[in-house]
């Protein structure tokens, strides 16, 4: 599914295990960090020409009934501090599609106080195809309602030195391809109504 890593935020990237296997993609796009959320992370041996300097596994099935939320802040907190300090790091799962999505999409909420739907514009405006199952979506909703402004205190308390100005351009960029790619129709095509 899909091509390569995808940049959702300056140092963000969300990708695949394919590309976390590809030293030579690794090493192009310097990523130093790795947020590996699959089932069996353990078995993922670094080739020698690549080695990240930190990896945090989060192992997590596919499937509705999983509990990803209990990871959701020390994910976070994972990816806030590889950002800070301007390293790269790509958050990935099996096709960087639904778990390592999820993550990252917990992240831009938590940063930007976005609710899910635009979350998911902006993300899908970086990668077009991701698609949490319907159980991370709904857990997402629950973390919007009950920990984003928590956590993102949280990270304001031990970051004050990040501005959400920092990532304004990537969000508008982000938006604007969601917009001419998943809603061309209510762009181009003004609703007039009649009296």
């Amino acid at each position: 599914m899909g091509g390569e890593m995808s940049l959702v935020l300056p140092h963000l990237y969300l990708g695949s295990l394919k590309d976390r296997t590809n030293s030579a993609l690794m090493v192009k796009n310097k990523v130093k960090r790795i947020l590996c959320v699959i089932d069996i992370p353990d078995i993922i041996i670094d080739k020698e020409e690549y080695k990240p300097t930190h990896i945090l596994n989060i192992q997590a099935a596919d499937i509705q009934g999983q509990d990803l939320a209990q990871y959701f802040e020390k994910c976070i907190e994972f990816i806030h501090q590889a950002r800070i300090e301007h390293e790269n790091i790509l958050v990935h799962c099996q096709a960087g599609v639904s778990r390592s999505a999820t993550i990252v999409l917990a992240y831009v909420m938590t940063i930007g106080d976005y609710d899910v739907e635009k979350a998911l514009q902006i993300v899908k405006g970086a990668r077009g195809y991701i698609h949490p199952n319907p159980g991370f979506l709904s857990q997402l909703k629950r973390y919007y309602t009950n920990d984003v402004k928590k956590n993102w205190y949280r990270l304001t308390r031990r970051y004050p030195a990040y501005k959400f100005d920092y990532d304004e351009n990537f969000v508008k960029s982000s938006l604007n391809i969601y917009w001419q790619q998943f809603e061309p129709a209510f762009i181009a095509e003004p609703v007039y109504w009649s009296m």
